[in-house]
């Protein structure tokens, strides 16, 4: 299974998950939205992860948000098959 986590602020990592992931045979990109790279494709994966971040970002949310909370309702819209889990991330995505 290959696994997109999407990062948030750069103290924001997915720590001991990614030793966890490996250890079950499973691989997995991490994409730092933060630092302007682009969201992954969902087909590209089986499961998205969403990684904590900042506070700050709930109340001034940055421009790559809009291009995250679509790439997020399309993994809950059911348009693959993937699971998507919200790590420690309080709040949001907002449906």
């Amino acid at each position: 299974m290959h696994i997109h986590l999407l990062q948030h602020g750069p103290d924001h990592g997915p720590a001991r998950l990614t030793d966890w992931l490996t250890s079950m045979g499973h691989s997995y990109t991490v994409f730092h939205l933060y630092a302007g790279e682009l969201t992954p494709r969902p087909s590209e994966s089986d499961a998205l992860i969403i990684l904590d971040g900042p506070e700050e970002l709930l109340s001034q949310p940055p421009a790559w948000f809009k291009a995250e909370d679509k790439l997020i309702n399309r993994y809950l819209d059911g348009q693959n098959r993937c699971w998507v889990l919200a790590w420690a991330l309080t709040g949001w995505p907002k449906r």
